[in-house]
C-alpha cells in the first residue's frame, strides 16, 4: 500500500488540494501515489512539514505494520477555508492556526467522536461516488453506467429510506426497526462471505433480549445463500445475449430499471 495515499486520505486532502499546497500538478501527486515517480527529497520534506509526518519513509510503499501505525496515530485537526484537515503533529504556523488535539490511543470526548465519525462518513460518501462514476473495465458503454447508477440508487437509497422510516417511528419503536435493518445488512454480509457466521455470533452484542436479532440474521443469511447457490449454478444455462437484449429494451422503456 502507498503511504502517501493513506496519509493524504486520513488528512482529508484530495490529490488536487495537496497539489495546490505543494505547488505541483495533481498528476504529480498521482504518480507519487502509484510509485511511478520518486518523490524528490525537497518535496518529501515539504509534504512531511505540511501534514505533520515525522517519518519520511511513511510516504513510500508500506507494510501492514506501518499501515496500522499510521491508522492509529494521534491526529490534530484544523479548519481551513471551511474544510477540516487532520494532521499527524502540530505543524508550522504558516499553514494555519493551531489544531484541536485528537488522540486515537486515548479516550475520545463526545465532540471528538462526532468529528471523526463525520470525517469517516464523508470519506464513505466519496468512495461510493468514485466507485459509481469510475471508468471500470467491465463498464463498456453509457448503458452500463446507467445500470451502475440505478443499482447504487436502489441499494443506497432503499437503505437510507428504511433508516429514515425507522427514525420516524414512536421513540419506543425506533430501535426495533433499526436493529431489523442491521440484521438484514448482517445477513447479506454473512451470505457474501464478508464475515463468517461464527465471527458474527461471537461479535454480536445485542442490547438485551428484546433487540437480539441473531437468530433472524442467521435465518436470512441461509436463505440468501440458498438463493445464491441456486442462481450461480444455473448461470451456465441462461442465454446471456437474450438477457442483455431484454435489459436494454427495459432500460429504453424505463431508465429507472435496476436489474
Amino acid at each position: 500500500m502507498n503511504g502517501l495515499k493513506l496519509i493524504r486520505t486520513i488528512s482529508n486532502y484530495s490529490q488536487a488540494n495537496l497539489a495546490e499546497k505543494l505547488g505541483v500538478t495533481r498528476q504529480a501527486v498521482n504518480m507519487w501515489e502509484h510509485s511511478r515517480k520518486p518523490i524528490l527529497e525537497s518535496r518529501r520534506a515539504e509534504i512531511c512539514e505540511l501534514l505533520g509526518v515525522k517519518n519520511p519513509e511513511w510516504l513510500d510503499e508500506i507494510d501492514e505494520e506501518t499501515m496500522n501505525l499510521i491508522r492509529t496515530h494521534k491526529l490534530y485537526k484544523k479548519v481551513e477555508d471551511g474544510i477540516e484537515h487532520f494532521h499527524f503533529s502540530p505543524t508550522d504556523y504558516k499553514y494555519g492556526k493551531y489544531y484541536l488535539y485528537i488522540n486515537n490511543n486515548e479516550d475520545f470526548t463526545v465532540d471528538d467522536r462526532c468529528e471523526m465519525k463525520r470525517m469517516k462518513f464523508k470519506k464513505l460518501l466519496s468512495e461510493i461516488t468514485d466507485y459509481i462514476e469510475s471508468e471500470r473495465s467491465e463498464i463498456r458503454n453509457s448503458m452500463g453506467r446507467i445500470v451502475r447508477f440505478n443499482h447504487a440508487d436502489k441499494i443506497v437509497g432503499d437503505v437510507f429510506e428504511a433508516w429514515r422510516t425507522a427514525m420516524e417511528k414512536r421513540p419506543e419503536l425506533k430501535m426495533v426497526y433499526v436493529y431489523a435493518i442491521f440484521s438484514a445488512l448482517d445477513a447479506v454480509s454473512i451470505s457474501f462471505d464478508l464475515i463468517t457466521e461464527e465471527d458474527y455470533l461471537s461479535s454480536a452484542n445485542p442490547s438485551g433480549d428484546f433487540y437480539d436479532t441473531r437468530d433472524l440474521t442467521i435465518t436470512m443469511s441461509k436463505q440468501i445463500r440458498e438463493y445464491l447457490d441456486f442462481a450461480v449454478n444455473g448461470i451456465g444455462k441462461v442465454d446471456r445475449k437474450a438477457m442483455r437484449e431484454a435489459l436494454e429494451k427495459r432500460i429504453a422503456e424505463d431508465p429507472d430499471v435496476t436489474d
